[in-house]
């Protein structure tokens, strides 16, 4: 049986130093504890200077302060000895002056462990500090106090020095983490001087920070923050909804606590706010989960509170309760949420994405080979007509191509996909049908293989369901439009036969001196006349999107520029569809057009 052993602080830190620093691959933990303890000094406004030295070749660190200085006074142990307080807090764990609210509103470095933790596992350290007129230096070797000497008064506070002994780790660390924990030092206390390495860290935008850590795009600028605070705790939280093509969709959400990157359950609580916020102030109608409320969220919080609580001595996870304080920034969300246009425009869009996610599996089960009668789809599928009502089908049937072409009758009422919302739009059976002939399931993929030709009476009923079908279009099948393989047919209004053969008028106006057909409608063509108008492209106009593409789209009936989208003033096509007034009233221009199409 072995015996029972006792071991002084430093020769236990030595034998056990996972304990004390957690993983021992490499020294960098003794750097943070150094660090801290002059950040201590900066969060409490003690001092606005920091300096952090890492030589990679000699393997030693410097770290200095211009703060208040390490107190020298006499120390009682526990054993009741007296002990020098610079010798005790570098020899002796649990020696600290953190432990009660006298020294510090602020603790960065807290457990008091820092400074004995560093002694125990370095070949060398010094510890200079100033006393009284002047400034002591004390020197430690292997853990063990060796000396004190008092030199002259010098400009910082407090200097730490130390070369880790390597026999206790297995590698030398990469100070980039340590770089970019004093540039978080820097963004929270802009106007401190941090200098690392020699050289001055340059001034950090908060929101330029935070755009980096989140990995946001660069065409993101709508990013917003509030802050709340309690006594000497204060939360900041600095959030937007990445809407960008190639965003993911779960959340990403970071913080620090105390001047650290840490994880801990203050970041689900952020989420819990956002979602409940979301789920208090979005409209009745919106059909979008809490859970919908994180889709692409984007957030970073900054936590500054008295006392931390860290479930182990790496700070890396932080176990404290902050909802009390996370609380208080309630009020500032719903004002933001309430009043701020893209963070509307973020909840129309989460509303769509729930309800898009809601009907892909229905969609996807259904059978796609039927568009029901008169005719059905074929392979070889060349184009595709949208007629209005049975009767025009009916005529098109009889002169259309079976094998290559296809006729989608519109037989119920066509809702506009502008003023309804998503669910409404997708139980609307003509969309739905027409989505399934297309082979598209809304917010996936799909290919474009057919020219969509939409045919419709030469009156304001027939252009209001030709822009209808376009609006439809435009949110569902927006690369058939893209890709310049949707088109319009306004079929004349009159003809008239010459030398035996049927003539088409190209006007609005009637032709002088001839004994014309007055057409009120497709039905009343018969299969020959509807032929002659589908293969004369006079009457084919091809819908363009703008190049800016969140512009408008309008349809102008202008004879001299065949199956283009012409300028606004050129004719009235797009001025019947607003305002369904006759063709002979639009072109004699007695109302205006305010007809606009916004893309998504």
């Amino acid at each position: 049986m072995s015996k029972i052993k006792v071991l002084e602080e430093i020769q236990h830190i030595r034998q056990r130093p996972g304990m004390y620093i957690g993983n021992p691959d490499t020294p960098e933990h003794l750097v943070t504890e150094a660090i801290d303890n002059a950040l201590d000094e900066l969060a409490n406004n003690y001092t606005n200077r920091i300096e952090v030295t890492i030589d990679d070749t000699k393997q030693i660190v410097s770290v200095t302060d211009y703060g208040r200085g390490i107190p020298i006074h006499p120390v009682k142990m526990p054993d009741g000895t007296i002990q020098d307080s610079v010798v005790a807090i570098a020899t002796k764990l649990f020696s600290s002056a953190k432990f009660d609210r006298e020294a510090y509103d602020i603790s960065i470095g807290q457990n008091g462990v820092g400074l004995v933790v560093v002694n125990a596992l370095s070949k060398n350290l010094t510890i200079t500090t100033k006393y009284k007129n002047k400034h002591r230096k004390y020197f430690f070797k292997k853990g063990e106090f060796i000396k004190f000497e008092d030199i002259p008064k010098q400009e910082f506070s407090t200097q730490v020095v130390f070369s880790p002994d390597m026999s206790y780790f297995k590698k030398w660390f990469d100070q980039t983490k340590f770089l970019d924990r004093l540039k978080l030092v820097k963004v929270h206390y802009p106007n401190s001087e941090i200098v690392f390495n020699n050289e001055s860290l340059p001034e950090i935008k908060y929101e330029d920070f935070t755009k980096e850590i989140l990995n946001l795009p660069e065409e993101i600028n709508e990013i917003f923050s509030i802050e709340s605070k309690h006594g000497k705790s204060t939360v900041k939280l600095t959030f937007t909804y990445d809407m960008t093509d190639k965003a993911k969709l779960p959340p990403t959400v970071i913080g620090d606590v105390n001047l650290k990157i840490a994880d801990g359950t203050y970041i689900a609580n952020v989420q819990t706010l956002i979602a409940n916020v979301v789920d208090q102030i979005k409209p009745k109608s919106y059909v979008m989960t809490k859970q919908d409320a994180l889709v692409r969220l984007r957030a970073y919080v900054s936590v500054l509170v008295p006392e931390p609580q860290f479930d182990s001595q790496n700070k890396t996870r932080f176990i404290g309760d902050i909802r009390d304080l996370l609380k208080k920034l309630e009020p500032h969300l719903v004002k933001l949420f309430k009043q701020e246009k893209y963070l509307k425009y973020v909840l129309e869009k989460l509303n769509e994405y729930r309800i898009l996610k809601s009907h892909k599996k229905p969609m996807a089960k259904r059978k796609k080979k039927s568009i029901g009668n008169p005719v059905k789809m074929s392979k070889r599928l060349e184009k595709l007509y949208i007629v209005e009502g049975l009767s025009a089908a009916g005529t098109l049937t009889q002169i259309r191509d079976i094998e290559t072409e296809a006729i989608f009758p519109l037989k119920g009422k066509i809702i506009n996909v502008e003023s309804n919302t998503l669910d409404k739009i997708l139980a609307n059976k003509e969309i739905k049908f027409l989505l399934e002939v297309l082979g598209i399931e809304p917010g996936k993929d799909y290919d474009v293989n057919t020219d969509i030709i939409i045919v419709g009476d030469a009156d304001a009923d027939g252009y209001h369901i030709s822009m209808l079908m376009l609006l439809i279009l435009s949110k569902f099948a927006k690369k058939y439009i893209e890709e310049g393989r949707v088109y319009v047919v306004i079929p004349p209004l009159y003809a008239y036969k010459e030398n035996g053969k049927l003539v088409l008028h190209k006007s609005t106006t009637p032709p002088e001196n001839k004994n014309y057909i007055r057409y009120k409608g497709l039905g009343e063509m018969n299969p020959d006349e509807l032929k002659l108008v589908l293969q004369d492209e006079d009457f084919y106009y091809k819908v363009h999107l703008p190049e800016d593409e969140k512009s408008i789209i309008k349809l102008i009936n202008d004879t001299n520029e065949k199956r283009k989208l012409l300028e606004v003033d050129k004719e009235p096509f797009e001025l019947l569809l607003e305002n369904n007034i006759s063709y002979e009233q639009a072109q004699e221009g007695k109302r205006e057009s305010n007809l606009q199409f916004d893309f998504l």
